[in-house]
């Protein structure tokens, strides 16, 4: 079973605690605007996952796209999750409205260039296989 969540972080080590083989995916970066950098906090739980999102790195940066004053918080995310824990997330819709579907797509490619394209191809597909279960 899997849990999706986005708030609340300091919730988590409880419910790990409680249950402890679930697996929990935090939505858009664990909205650092909200709940500040405990995501990183977290990351020393090995069933709980991040979902990429840009819409949620937008919402954290005080600076236009490519957000340049968060790029300290994303190569910390990838550091401590690394790319087998964070899935990448589109945000549909509300992302494209705001900054265009291409940068949102992009950001992962291009903003952030201390991943091999082979980290690249777990966060863009391979982590979502490896967590849940898709028939063939």
């Amino acid at each position: 079973m899997n849990v999706s969540v986005y708030n609340r972080l300091d919730r988590i080590p409880a419910i790990i605690q409680h249950c402890p083989h679930l697996k929990i995916h935090i939505e858009h970066c664990g909205q650092p605007r909200l709940n500040g950098e405990q995501i990183l906090e977290l990351a020393r739980y090995p069933n709980v996952y991040v979902k990429f999102s840009v819409g949620g790195l937008a919402a954290y940066s005080q600076r236009e796209y490519p957000y340049v004053d968060i790029q300290s918080f994303v190569t910390q995310l990838f550091h401590q999750f690394d790319v087998d824990r964070i899935m990448y997330s589109s945000d549909y819709p509300a992302s494209g409205q705001v900054i265009g579907y291409g940068n949102v797509l992009y950001y992962l490619l291009r903003e952030v260039p201390t991943l091999s394209w082979a980290d690249k191809e777990w966060v863009m597909g391979k982590t979502a296989l490896s967590l849940w279960q898709f028939p063939e």
